[in-house]
């Protein structure tokens, strides 16, 4: 009854799973699976027949035709049996990759919805935990199930051979089940704490790489490490506790398994001598029991592999039932009418962040976002872009619910510039262009209005440069020009720009504010969160944050003076000019007079020699 709740419970937690599964196929290779088990487990049989037959008949009788037979057919057996046992690796390995090809998106999709609401811990474990499940799926445990199944058949071949080896064999059995229950109930425990411990421990090291430059300009490198170390300690402890939990049973059983062994060849030998048996019947004896508990073994010794399966399958589960499920609407072209109701949004602890907050812009508007540290700016963006959860309120695009609409047809209508300005792996042209169809003329037009094309060309391989994880082959303020050419790339009807004048220098500065005013003159709404006066004196409107409200809103000239220091001088904003349409295609571009002529871009794979840009 124990093991029956272990199993129930383990496909308790993978049932909302394959809920996510094309189950015809799953179950498909599940049934070939069974079949072939049967064929297999039969063929199991031949050897341990043949053994009692060269007893009986051939050493009796003398007959070399019946010595050829008997072995013609069990070698037919055997390798019937070797193949059946290929065919059921290669099912539950198909049933498997099935499982995993189905899950992936939801996974990942999954992960990113948590990795947008604030998740800590290392974000991309939960494909860790789908791989541990499909290895498991995929590997021998399954068969060892499937075995077991078939205990019945082993146990009426012994009982035939003589009542008391079947019955030695059925105590034999009950003692494996019972180390194999015992097994579960001591180390189900310690094997999840162990894994548990472990991913802790990974977290902390991977969280203290990410600040190693901090770390070692400002020597706290050993206090780093020993506090790792002491995580990993406990980690390692708890692993060599599970161990020996386990590795003791599994020892107890391996034991078990072999005394038995030699007991029954003595029991089937005992009753050869009072002629109750044949002398083929001592090895068919042992053969037929060491299958019959091969199943039992095998699931002792992966019983942790098992354990990390079941926990890593609860964890795809609680992901899977706390992502949002996706309500989308067709998007079409927006225009740049931007409607905020009653925003409220909380942080991941569900402690309020912004509380009741509206405005409305129309085509051709800037709105400076300002306020102290932690009054809400950077959640305020992210929910107008639709990309944080919000508890309250709407945003609405030219009446299109922004939060609601569908992200591969929105977001081509979308700019974003995060405080945070990582690229992803790839080259400058992949990462501008947003890892889609690269179009030259776009191309050249968000990197000619950013400033970033002089920039660009300077590097040794141009667009072609291979920016390196999270960009960290590029400066800060080469990473934050590429970032904003991203931003812009295809002339987006909202741009979202958070501290953009972050990492920039005078040139920087200078492309940033040409890049507002150009989105500005096309008729798009431009939302920015910033502090220097260089980039809030652009703006046409003002909106002041404190602790999560909306302290003021109005004119940018009636909020400036109360914000910028004495003295600064304000840019003069010309009138907003309604946008066209809809700002797709994007009309063709002419390059200022004083820029270089406009060459073809050629795009080649980066060769693996790229060295690390500069980054004084």
């Amino acid at each position: 009854r124990p093991m029956q709740s272990t199993l129930t419970s383990a496909a308790s937690t993978l049932a909302p799973i394959f809920e996510k599964v094309d189950r015809t196929l799953f179950w498909k290779q599940f049934r070939q699976g069974i079949w072939i088990s049967t064929m297999l487990n039969v063929t199991a049989l031949a050897s341990p027949i043949y053994l009692n037959e060269i007893y009986n008949r051939v050493l009796s009788t003398g007959s070399f035709e019946t010595l050829f037979v008997l072995t013609v057919l069990c070698v037919v057996a055997l390798i019937m049996g070797a193949a059946f046992e290929q065919q059921r690796a290669a099912a539950f390995m198909h049933a498997s990759a099935g499982l995993y090809a189905d899950l992936e998106p939801h996974i990942y999709s999954a992960s990113h919805a948590r990795s947008l609401a604030g998740a800590q811990g290392r974000r991309s474990q939960p494909f860790d935990d789908l791989e541990s499940v499909r290895a498991t799926i995929g590997g021998p445990l399954p068969g060892a199930f499937y075995d077991i199944c078939f205990a019945p058949l082993f146990l009426a071949a012994l009982f035939y051979i003589h009542f008391w080896v079947g019955i030695f064999a059925l105590i034999t059995m009950v003692i494996m089940v019972g180390i194999a229950i015992v097994t579960q109930w001591v180390s189900d425990s310690a094997i999840k704490r162990s894994y548990e411990a472990q991913l802790a421990a990974g977290n902390l090291a991977e969280g203290q790489l990410r600040g190693a430059e901090a770390a070692a300009a400002m020597g706290f490198v050993k206090q780093a490490r020993m506090r790792w170390a002491r995580t990993n300690r406990k980690a390692v402890s708890e692993q060599i506790y599970a161990a020996s939990q386990a590795g003791g049973l599994s020892a107890a059983a391996r034991a078990v398994r072999g005394g038995t062994q030699t007991m029954i060849i003595a029991l089937a030998a005992l009753l050869s001598l009072y002629g109750e048996v044949a002398g083929g019947a001592i090895i068919a004896a042992s053969i037929i029991l060491s299958r019959l508990l091969a199943p039992v073994d095998q699931i002792l010794g992966g019983w942790r592999q098992l354990s990390q399966a079941r926990v890593a399958a609860g964890r795809l589960y609680a992901l899977l039932a706390a992502s949002p499920k996706e309500v989308q609407t067709s998007t079409p072209a927006p225009r740049a009418n931007l409607i905020v109701d009653g925003i409220s949004a909380s942080s991941p602890t569900n402690q309020l962040i912004l509380r009741g907050i509206s405005f409305s812009l129309e085509p051709g508007e800037v709105l400076a976002v300002v306020g102290p540290v932690g009054s809400g700016k950077s959640t305020l963006l992210r929910c107008l872009l639709g990309v944080w959860p919000y508890v309250a309120g709407t945003v609405r695009l030219d009446g299109i619910p922004i939060r609601e609409s569908d992200r591969d047809q929105i977001g081509p209508y979308l700019g974003f510039l995060p405080q945070n300005a990582d690229l992803f792996p790839g080259t400058i042209a992949q990462n501008i262009a947003r890892f889609g169809e690269a179009d030259e003329e776009k191309l050249l037009q968000a990197t000619t209005i950013t400033g970033a094309r002089d920039m660009i060309s300077r590097l040794p391989q141009g667009f072609d440069t291979d920016v390196g994880e999270a960009g960290q082959l590029l400066s800060a303020g080469q990473r934050r020009r590429v970032a904003l050419a991203r931003a812009v790339y295809g002339w987006p009807v909202m741009l979202c720009l958070d501290e953009p004048e972050a990492h920039l220098d005078a040139d920087g500065e200078s492309g940033l504010t040409k890049t507002i005013l150009a989105l500005k003159e096309r008729g798009a709404c431009v939302i920015i969160a910033a502090h220097r006066p260089s980039v809030i004196t652009a703006a046409d409107k003002i909106l002041i944050l404190t602790e999560g409200k909306m302290k003021d809103f109005g004119p940018a000239e009636k909020l400036l003076p109360q914000i910028l220091p004495p003295g600064t001088s304000v840019l003069k904003r010309p009138p907003a000019q309604q946008p066209a349409q809809a700002p797709q295609p994007a009309q063709p571009f002419q390059a200022p007079q004083t820029q270089a002529p406009v060459t073809r871009v050629q795009f080649t794979p980066p060769s693996p020699g790229t060295t690390k840009t500069d980054k004084s």
